[in-house]
Order: C-alpha cells, then sequence, then structure tokens
C-alpha cells in the first residue's frame, strides 16, 4: 500500500505528542527505572534528535525529543519521579534528587578497573571496588536465581556497602583526586 513521506511524519508527530502526555505519569508511579538511555540520534522531518527510552521491570517507553538534555530527559520521565532512576553519570541527572539516583554498578565496575589500570596511590581502591563488585553481582545472580530472598540479599550486600564507602573515604582522605570525585 503507497504512504506518503508527509503521513508517516504526521503520524510520528501524533503518536509522540500522545505518548509524551502518557508516559510521565507511567514513570513517575514506579518503582525502579532500570535502564534510560539517549544514546540514539535521528532525522525527523530533517531535524536532528534523540531516541529517548526508559524501562521498568513491567514497562517500557520511548520518546522522540529535539533535546538531548535536561529537556529531553523531563519529557521522558517528567518531573516528579518517585521511584530510583539506575543511571550513568550524566550531567543531566544532576536534576533527579540524589536519593533518586542509583549509580550503575557495570558503569562503577569499569571505573574501578580505570583506577587500577592509572597505577599510583589510588590502586588499592580500584582493586577493592572491584572486588567489591564481584561479591555483589554473586549476590544478584543468587537472587536472580532464587536460591536468596530479599532479606537476605540485602543482609549480604550491606557490608560490601559499607566496604565501599570505608574505602572511598580513604581514597579521598590519601589525596587522590581521582577517588575524591567518586
Amino acid at each position: 500500500m503507497p504512504i506518503a513521506l508527509g503521513t508517516v511524519s504526521n503520524l510520528e508527530r501524533e503518536a509522540a505528542s500522545r505518548s509524551s502526555q502518557l508516559i510521565p505519569r507511567r514513570f513517575s508511579r514506579s518503582e525502579l527505572i532500570r535502564e534510560i538511555c539517549r544514546r540514539n540520534q535521528l532525522e525527523v522531518g530533517g531535524k536532528l534528535c534523540w531516541l529517548w527510552g526508559a524501562a521498568t521491570t513491567n514497562f517500557e517507553a520511548f520518546v522522540i525529543h529535539g533535546q538531548s538534555g535536561v529537556a529531553g530527559l523531563t519529557t521522558l520521565l517528567g518531573k516528579n519521579i518517585r521511584g530510583i532512576l539506575h543511571i550513568d553519570r550524566w550531567h543531566a541527572y544532576r536534576q533527579v534528587p540524589e536519593e533518586r539516583r542509583q549509580l550503575c554498578w557495570a558503569h562503577l565496575k569499569r571505573d574501578f578497573r580505570k583506577i587500577v589500570e592509572g597505577g599510583g596511590p589510588s590502586e588499592f581502591v580500584g582493586r577493592r571496588g572491584l572486588r567489591l563488585v564481584r561479591e555483589l553481582f554473586v549476590a544478584w545472580q543468587a537472587f536472580r536465581a532464587g536460591t536468596i530472598d530479599r532479606a537476605c540479599l540485602r543482609a549480604l550486600i550491606a557490608p560490601l556497602e559499607r566496604c565501599l564507602n570505608k574505602t572511598l573515604l580513604q581514597g579521598a582522605l590519601a589525596g587522590e583526586e581521582r577517588i575524591a570525585k567518586f
């Protein structure tokens, strides 16, 4: 069936308009937004845009927006997020209150690896961080496999969190700028 390009663009605009009203309300009720992406650039009607996506355990949404910054994030998630964002350190996420942000452990693992590769006095922070990440993922896999419950997972993670906090503090107090930014 032949269809004009203008029709496709008009339908894209209509769908984006409707979804931009519904999606933030859905995410504002979500407990954990486990993934956000803003990576894909595309051209819509001759204008450079970004494909934004977010996912919870039960819901996924995508929005095409003309900006890759805070405005695009707000269009996707709304202004009043009640859940937890699972994120990297991109600057636009700073608009979300700190207690609503959870750094991605895979990103932390990469950061710890860079610290080890950089050597120097803070190498111990990277090595300990990598060990803690391994232990965390072992606990997480046990939880996902159903061999432990959430209470046990929390009990296993609590000492890892304390050790990580102590390690980062030691690194920061040692005057290591890379660690102080953590």
